[in-house]
């Protein structure tokens, strides 16, 4: 069928869309899968999916239903996100059902359609049926026109417009033969005024259950246990005793309990509605459900180990956490290896709580490192510090050092992303001594990395340089690539900022070699960044937007919090020297909502580029109160190349307002006002002192075309020419045109 349907590439989406579907299939193409790390294989998939649907679109209109969306798990989600664009391209309708609650999954896919697609989307909330549409209802339901009164009241008032109830109060007076069918139509019998029906829809659900015979009632509470949908193998294979179960199913589809799904590649079934589960599983006792879910579990563990996930939820719910904590810190594994952060912060997060009933030392140290790593990748740095220090203590009781050594680093690494480069190096230098005291290399070499990014955020490139260089010899003793490529990307970093760019291009191209070939997309994306960030530095801002861009991409696709903040930081100043004054603004107050308060190194330089972005949209007073947020976080960071940012920042602001900006006290002056030249001359000072030559030509521009316009034009030449010199060293030939360009514009009579 894909053959013919896609002749061009099916052998592209032929073994993908198998997968998807679970099913065996020999198809061309069907080995391509294989050695795909879990990412790709995802993408893979997802593209399969995506193609299929707009061929089938494109040659009759299709419309996909997709019900109960609020039990939607996140990788389906993003699936159906992935979707969406489709409907713009194809002849495609897709219809969602789903219970409007914000804390469930689905609210996020309305609220994704609403926004992206308000031109397509359309919400339709479900009401009530009033008291003509509720009478159509029982008449379809009764194959009749006319019925008793009676019925007919007792249906108004009790299910108060609800086709659920009212279908399930039709059913109830069925099964419990209240109403009977004669030549004439509809009649009730006696018992339906002795019996009545219940109140409540949870009442008539609990009537419909009680009225089945009892081996059909355990066949539908044993199915309760295992899911809303459920195989018939896994059914036979718990229950007790070896009891047939052939017609009791049958029984439940006769009475519409539950309905067939599928029988290819397994016979399976799914309950009609989600509150029938409910109900069945509510009426057994504990000590029941606990035992279902026991052998559930075990029979899972017999067919199929691999599913870690199922296995872990139901030894939980049979409170047995020792048996379900290995499952749920493997689920958590194989999740943040696929980059599904948000599945594996609940499996981290569960696997957390079952060490409170079973303590586990060994699996506690693969739970916090774990959890660390995904709540530091959401950017939720004070709750991965709390996560790596009880790493940490659990390394100390077990006297691993090699664990207690990670667990600092991994504190260092918090530190670090919240904006802290002090506390991450005190982390950091316990780490190392660790590390030396047990000849731990991979472990020193990570701690020597820290150190080294600490320095160089300070602003001691130097210092930085050295470190940074002991780090490279040292991975290169080690057998992990990644590590190498790791530290490579650090070497590179530093040389960019003590001049030595064509070095460190070599060593980031060389890192990013490794890590494509390691496929970790994880480590490309600051790679791409870094490069991003010498393009920017050379003047080649397109290259550079290119690059940030790519690097976001990764980030959202990964759900990497703490990259998309950075990248999108830096595609935001890079459009601001584009002069995409809009697109950069945008950018950048999205840094500031993702932020929140959990805090980020990147805020100092966010607020100083989003107040040159104001300047440049004539908000001189809000661009004051964001270069002046720029100052103080800087001052507090200690962090340079940020503090002559914001030092631009504010000159531009007094060069608009031609009028000094007022600063409290500082660590090298007094409190005082500045005219802009002097905040220009503080910035483009810091900027030489570190080596930042695009960013001091940028500074002696900005400078150079206050003085011409409002100060000392003799002086705003010989500043202009020393930016234009700058930037002609650096070969940022279109930055020269733009500055020439601006020039005979302001020259023009």
């Amino acid at each position: 069928r894909i053959a013919r349907l896609l002749p061009e590439n099916h052998s592209e989406v032929a073994p993908y869309l198998a997968l998807l579907l679970g099913i065996q299939a020999e198809v061309a193409g069907e080995g391509a899968a294989e050695g795909l790390e879990p990412q790709h294989l995802q993408d893979a998939i997802f593209l399969a999916a995506q193609k299929t649907l707009e061929r089938l679109a494109s040659e009759r209109p299709l419309v996909v239903v997709l019900d109960d969306l609020h039990w939607v798990d996140a990788t389906s989600l993003q699936l159906l996100e992935r979707m969406l664009p489709a409907v713009d391209r194809a002849s495609l309708m897709i219809i969602a059902l789903f219970r409007p609650r914000r804390d469930e999954p689905s609210w996020t896919f309305h609220e994704l359609a609403q926004k992206d697609y308000p031109h397509r989307y359309t919400s339709i909330d479900l009401r009530p049926l009033d008291p003509a549409l509720s009478r159509d209802l029982v008449a379809n339901l009764l194959l009749a026109a006319a019925f008793p009164d009676q019925v007919s009241y007792v249906i108004m008032q009790k299910a108060e417009g609800n086709p659920f109830f009212i279908e399930e109060v039709i059913r109830t007076m069925l099964d419990g033969e209240l109403l009977t069918r004669q030549d004439n139509g509809w009649t009730i019998t006696p018992e339906f005024t002795e019996i009545g029906v219940p109140d409540t829809l949870a009442a008539v659900l609990t009537t419909r259950l009680d009225q089945l015979d009892g081996e059909a009632k355990r066949v539908l509470q044993a199915a309760a246990v295992v899911g809303r949908e459920f195989r018939y193998d896994t059914l036979v294979g718990i229950s007790q005793n070896g009891r047939p179960i052939e017609a009791s199913v049958i029984e439940l589809v006769r009475r519409d309990q539950i309905r067939e799904a599928s029988r290819v590649p397994y016979r399976s079934y799914a309950f009609r509605h989600g509150l029938i589960q409910e109900t069945a599983y509510s009426a057994l006792l504990r000590k029941d459900r606990r035992a279902l879910h026991q052998r559930v579990a075990e029979w899972w563990e017999q067919q199929d180990a691999g599913r870690v996930d199922t296995i872990a939820r139901h030894f939980l719910a049979a409170n047995l956490a020792e048996r379900a904590l290995p499952y749920l810190v493997t689920a958590g594994e194989q999740a943040a290896r696929d980059y599904s952060v948000d599945e594996a912060l609940v499996f981290y997060s569960r696997a957390a709580e079952a060490l409170d009933q079973a303590e586990d030392l060994g699996l506690s140290l693969r739970v916090y490192k774990g959890l660390g790593e995904v709540l530091n990748a959401m950017g939720r740095h004070p709750e991965a510090l709390n996560a790596y220090e009880k790493m940490r203590a659990a390394g100390q009781r077990m006297g691993d050092d090699e664990a207690q050594a990670e667990a600092w680093h991994g504190i260092a690494v918090s530190h670090m992303q919240r904006g802290e480069p002090n506390e991450a190096m005190e982390s950091a230098l316990r780490s190392e001594e660790i590390a030396r005291r047990n000849n731990l290399l991979l472990a020193e070499s990570k701690a020597l990395w820290m150190k080294a990014w600490g320095l160089f955020t300070l602003g001691q490139t130097v210092e930085a340089l050295g470190i940074a260089e002991q780090v490279a010899s040292l991975s290169g003793r080690l057998a992990d690539r990644g590590q190498v490529a790791h530290s490579l990307n650090l070497l590179g970093v530093v040389y960019s900022t003590t001049g030595r760019s064509a070095e460190a291009a070599e060593q980031f191209e060389k890192a990013l070699g490794i890590m494509r070939d390691l496929d970790n997309r994880r480590r490309i994306m600051p790679l791409l960044n870094n490069l991003g960030v010498l393009d920017e530095g050379r003047g080649d801002y397109p290259a550079a937007e290119g690059r940030y861009q790519e690097a976001l991409e990764i980030a959202r696709e990964i759900g990497n919090r703490n990259g998309e903040i950075v990248y999108l930081s830096n595609l935001g100043g890079v459009k601001t020297k584009l002069g995409h004054y809009d697109a950069a603004e945008a950018d950048l107050r999205q840094v500031l909502e993702l932020v929140g308060k959990v805090g980020s190194y990147m805020l100092p330089v966010t607020y100083a580029n989003l107040a040159e972005a104001r300047m440049a949209q004539d908000d001189p007073e809000e661009a004051l109160k964001l270069a002046e947020l720029a100052f103080e976080l800087s001052l507090r960071d200690e962090a340079q190349d940020d503090l002559a940012l914001a030092w631009r920042a504010l000159g531009l602001v007094a060069a608009k307002r031609r009028a000094a900006v007022r600063l409290p006290e500082g660590p090298d002056f007094d409190d005082q006002s500045f005219e802009a030249g002097a905040c220009f001359e503080r910035s483009a000072d810091i900027f030489r002192s570190i080596g930042r030559k695009e960013e001091e030509a940028r500074t002696l521009w900005a400078w150079a075309e206050h003085e011409l316009k409002d100060g000392d034009r003799e002086a705003g030449a010989r500043l202009f020419q020393q930016a234009r010199e700058l930037f002609e060293g650096l070969g940022a030939d279109e930055v020269v045109r733009r500055m020439l360009a601006g020039q005979a514009e302001q020259s023009e009579p």
